[in-house]
């Protein structure tokens, strides 16, 4: 059974000293906690009345609403709470003023006696604080798939049994009492479809947004909008019947996008703008979410249900997605002891000088080949070198932070002090890393820790150097990277921690293979796997670079949805299919393309000959096809 439970007023409501408390016990310092005092009492609100008027009076409670700390505060006040109903081994999770509580057992007698406790637990905790429970938005759901409910008695707060839903819409997502999840994606269908209806009244078939604004409408809003939390529902999706609501949504977006008639396939579509099927991306969305939860260790297996199923897709994808992970809970380290300076290649300075006047000048550099991974070390002053294997799955940016992670464990290994060190590297996205105070990365943390190790006893900087430049330490170093490179790994696999970027091309890999398996098994479209034999990105990006009147075009060419006169007598539009340039044959676009005689100097001027066959003019660019379309004027 879950209660979800919003607190009346929470930002509003919330009492000064309560706050502060809140504060004190999660260990703010004094001085800042008189600070917040100061702030949160020393506010007046301003209302106006009628017209230039207004009303003036100090708060007397709550946070400012919109202010970037508030959030914070009420996170402080109300964890509290979860820690009490966790003590109760209720499940309590919440989110700013709504909290969820969940209590699971086999026995409905002693789920509804764990809500009761929660529900007394709560309401005594609001009149401690000086706030109270909102019931009309307060939503109790009991999660079964019983149809007897023996032992149900329905808890109650203040005198008011609180009553059961059938569902309830929880950030974002609507649960119903059975997970089936059909609200949920009918919601967020309608959704869907509205924002897109918003958009097309910004095109048509031949004017308005170009085709490329239009798909990126779809990818970057749209379609986020409608995967939002598929970790959680992305098991309806197995469902064959869902699939065919999914290919509707996709084509009607896709013939927005392209102009095309409306007879045209989904699946052509599909494969022309190298777009995978919503329901491919839908499991791919739910693999990356369960594996960037599995890596920060913040994933809860229950054993069962779409959750297993995750980790059984993830297990069966690929080794990498089980190794260890580079990636940790996004941090914020401050007090950097060490100087990083970026100098672009205009400025104009000669790198040389940059480095005189220091005791000791490192070149660091990575590389990847097919071979693998290597990092090298280069120590100028002592020509000092070192090349270091890291496997196959480490990246270049791994490999050039390990390098600089190196040069500071041998500083502190030689125990070297009161030395004016520099660190020349050719990667700006590494030195930006370790200038950052913000660390996503394992490696990163524990290279700016190591730097910082250092800088305690030395004077440090890291120095942005041109690559591939003529600087005779950066050339040695990368020499020594590719050695490293080539060179076995003499441990396991792997020997940084699998980065993100690596992760993410397995499942943008799957995807693509998914969805090019679907289109070679598919037992239509025959005429588009002529032109497109897989989905590829090149012919997707031809086709949204052209105007809407050309995209429609090529789109119809491509597909044989097009105005010719044989599609139309197909459709039913008209009554005779002949071409209207040699009535001897069908006006079809296998005709048009191939053998009528009223385009066969074009054809030859283009393709070379008269008369060809429907693969022979596949094989030809797209280019070439489209000025043949362009020329005969047909479509004008």
């Amino acid at each position: 059974m879950g209660m979800f439970v919003d607190i009346e007023g929470a930002f509003d409501c919330a009492p000064f000293q309560k706050l502060c408390d809140a504060a004190r016990a999660h260990g703010v310092d004094d001085a800042l906690i008189k600070w917040i005092h100061a702030m949160l009492t020393q506010r007046l609100l301003c209302a106006e009345v009628g017209v230039d008027r207004y009303l003036t009076t100090e708060a007397t409670k709550g946070c400012p609403q919109g202010g970037v700390f508030s959030p914070l505060l009420w996170s402080m006040l109300i964890d509290s709470l979860l820690c009490e109903l966790q003590n109760l081994s209720i499940h309590a999770q919440a989110y700013a003023d709504d909290v969820a509580v969940l209590a699971v057992d086999r026995d409905l007698g002693t789920v509804c006696r764990n809500i009761q406790r929660a529900v007394d637990l709560i309401d005594s905790w609001c009149l401690r604080h000086g706030l109270s429970v909102n019931l009309n938005k307060t939503t109790m759901v009991l999660f079964t798939k019983r149809r007897k409910l023996d032992g149900l008695c329905l808890p109650e707060m203040r005198g008011t049994t609180l009553q059961l839903s059938e569902e309830v819409k929880y950030l974002g997502v609507t649960l119903d009492k059975k997970l089936l999840w059909n609200k949920h994606v009918e919601v967020k269908m309608k959704r869907a479809l509205t924002a897109y209806g918003l958009c097309r009244r910004t095109f048509a078939s031949t004017w308005g947004l170009r085709p490329h604004v239009v798909m990126w409408i779809y990818v970057a809003i749209i379609r986020p909008m409608f995967v939002y939390a598929s970790v959680v529902w992305w098991v309806k999706v197995r469902r064959k019947s869902f699939h065919r609501e999914l290919d509707a949504l996709q084509r009607t977006v896709c013939l927005g996008v392209t102009g095309t008639m409306s007879t045209t396939s989904g699946a052509a579509l599909n494969a022309l703008l190298n777009l995978q099927p919503l329901d491919i991306f839908i499991q791919s969305t739910a693999m990356r979410a369960a594996h960037r939860l599995i890596r920060l260790n913040l994933w809860e297996n229950n054993g069962c249900g779409g959750h297993r199923a995750l980790e059984e897709l993830l297990g069966g994808l690929n080794p990498v997605l089980t190794m260890t992970s580079d990636s940790r809970v996004p941090i914020h380290l401050l007090g950097r002891r060490y100087v990083v300076t970026l100098k672009l290649r205009e400025d104009g300075e000669d790198p040389e000088e940059c480095v005189a006047g220091y005791t000791e000048v490192f070149y660091t550099d990575g590389s990847k080949t097919e071979e693998g991974s290597g990092a090298g070390v280069y120590l100028s002053n002592k020509n000092g070198k070192w090349a270091f294997p890291l496997g196959q799955y480490a990246t270049v940016f791994q490999a050039e932070v390990y390098a600089i992670l190196r040069v500071a464990n041998w500083v502190i290994d030689e125990r070297l002090k009161g030395r004016r060190i520099a660190i020349c590297s050719d990667s700006q996205a590494a030195l930006r890393e370790l200038s950052s105070p913000l660390i996503t990365s394992k490696i990163v943390q524990e290279c700016r820790n190591r730097l910082n190790s250092m800088s305690r006893f030395n004077t440090v900087e890291l120095l942005w150097v041109p690559g591939h430049c003529g600087i005779e330490g950066n050339e040695i170093s990368d020499a020594l990277a590719k050695e490293g490179s080539i060179s076995p790994l003499p441990g396991p696999e792997p020997a940084i921690g699998v980065s993100v970027a690596l992760a993410k091309s397995v499942f943008k890999n799957w995807e693509e293979v998914s969805h090019n398996d679907r289109w070679q098994s598919l037992n239509a479209a025959r005429h588009t796997k002529l032109f497109l034999p897989e989905p590829n990105i090149r012919t997707a990006k031809f086709i949204l670079s052209k105007s809407r009147r050309t995209c429609r075009c090529i789109v119809g060419i491509l597909t044989g949805h097009n105005s010719l006169a044989g599609h139309m007598f197909r459709i039913g539009i008209t009554e005779d299919d002949t071409c209207p340039s040699y009535n001897e044959e069908a006006g079809s676009t296998e005709h048009f393309l191939c053998e009528c005689p009223a385009y066969g100097r074009i054809r030859h001027q283009i393709f070379g000959v008269d008369v060809l066959q429907l693969r022979r003019v596949a094989s030809h660019p797209l280019t070439e096809i489209l000025r043949y379309v362009n020329e005969s004027g047909i479509f004008r």
